[in-house]
Order: structure tokens, then sequence, then C-alpha cells
């Protein structure tokens, strides 16, 4: 028989848009663990102060990810939709903003570029990668059990005389 696919220990810590109930203690966090492969995808809301316990996981050694690059698309939006105000005012914010852009290219050296921010890589504790799995495990299971139930004879309906 085949084997489950089970999440790898390997958790990267985000930030949710939404705040959750904490996997250990139930208080609501923005904080999230997620699982750095796609096969199979595992996540769940954990609070800071969690990272920093030993029995519940551990940093990994250079185990840093630098985050994705953000998408050029959605930077450029606000460009346009700021020209587009910019066409109903008046001619003084407009010379106004011509006198800025001037001083803008005037600066001989641009802004240096922001490091890449990283994020953090972890490993669960073996109890709480345990809890983790269990889901996963119990879903095969029953997978399993369905299959074996279709290859058994079926139960007879009425009663022999």
């Amino acid at each position: 028989m085949s084997r489950p696919i089970l999440p790898v220990n390997r958790y990267v810590e985000r930030k949710a848009v939404k705040e959750g109930t904490c996997f250990i203690c139930g208080y609501f966090t923005p904080s999230i663990f997620v699982t750095e492969n796609d096969a199979p995808r595992d996540w769940f809301f954990v609070c800071p102060k969690h990272t920093t316990e030993t029995s519940f996981c551990t940093l990994i050694e250079g185990g840093q990810v630098p985050e994705p690059a953000q998408d050029v698309d959605g930077m450029k939006e606000p460009e346009v939709k700021k020209k587009e105000k910019s066409d109903g005012k008046d001619a003084k914010d407009e010379t106004k903003k011509g006198s800025e852009r001037e001083e803008d290219s005037k600066s001989p050296t641009p802004p240096p570029a922001p490091a890449a921010p990283t994020r953090k890589v972890y490993t669960l504790h073996r109890d709480y990668m345990y809890l983790r799995q269990r889901p996963f495990i119990q879903r095969w299971e029953k997978e399993q059990a369905d299959l074996l139930a279709q290859r058994l004879p079926s139960v007879p309906k009425h009663r022999p005389s």
C-alpha cells in the first residue's frame, strides 16, 4: 500500500491578512506558519511569542528565505490613479509639482535600494508536528477504507428462510 503524503517539517513565518486563533493558546494573532513546499500545503496561526519557545519550534540556522518580489503591475496602478486625479487640479498645483520634480531630478545620487526582507524558517517539535500531520493521516486512512469497502462483497438485504 502507498503511504500518505505528509507536510514537510519546514515552516515559514508570515503575516496574514486577517487575524486568526493561535494553534497553541487560542489568542487572536496575525502571524501564520506556512509550509515551504506546495505538496501538501499546511498552514496555521501561531503567536510570535511561541516562536521563541524551544518546546514548540526551532529556528533553522541559515534558513532565512528572501521574500518574493512584489508584483510590478500592482505598483503601476497607483501611479496611473495619481495622474488621473492631477488632471482636474488648478494650474498652480501643476507648477508646484513641476518645481518639485526639478528638485528631485537635481539629486545626484538615487536613494539606495532597500535590502530584500527575509522570512524566518522553523522546524516544529515532533509532538506538534504529529498534531499537524494527524489530519493528513486520518484523511488518507479514510480514503483507504473507502477503497477497501468498494472491493468487499455486499451484505444480503433479506433474511434467508
